[in-house]
């Protein structure tokens, strides 16, 4: 997963929220900094549990998924600055299995796959083109 951008805070102000959804503690960072806004997160203590979103500056989506002990889990969502979908896939134990797609930013698919804890197997489309991998195991089998 790529990370783009780090601020560089002039000043921050940092405070705790319940989250109405969740009725958790949440994180709340009011940076002062380059063009910064706001951002949210939970609470980082030990390891990372549960549903996470993060956003960009503007307040657009950045990133969504969850996290199981401390590793993402099931379903993971990126997106791009313009609100459009930039990358979709399933993790298990933290490792990418399943079925992954990735997106332009104009919304058309660049490539298409499945992956078996991090490795790419059976069939890809990368850039229109098929490209074939060692084949996928029984329970992964279908899932593009």
């Amino acid at each position: 997963m790529k990370n783009k951008g780090a601020w560089i805070p002039i000043g921050v102000a940092i405070g705790v929220a319940i989250s109405a959804a969740t009725k958790d503690p949440v994180w709340i960072a009011v940076g002062v900094a380059l063009g910064a806004g706001l951002g949210f997160s939970r609470p980082q203590f030990g390891k990372k549990d549960g549903p996470f979103k993060s956003y960009y500056r503007s307040g657009q989506l950045k990133e969504k998924g969850t996290y199981k002990d401390g590793e993402l889990e099931g379903l993971s969502e990126l997106y791009y600055k313009n609100g459009q979908l930039s990358e979709k896939g399933t993790y298990k134990d933290g490792e990418p299995h399943g079925p992954f797609e990735g997106y332009y930013k104009n919304g058309h698919l660049e490539w298409r796959g499945t992956y078996n804890m991090g490795e790419e197997c059976g069939e890809w489309i990368e850039d229109g083109e098929t490209v074939t991998y060692d084949p996928c195991p029984p329970d992964l089998e279908g899932e593009n």
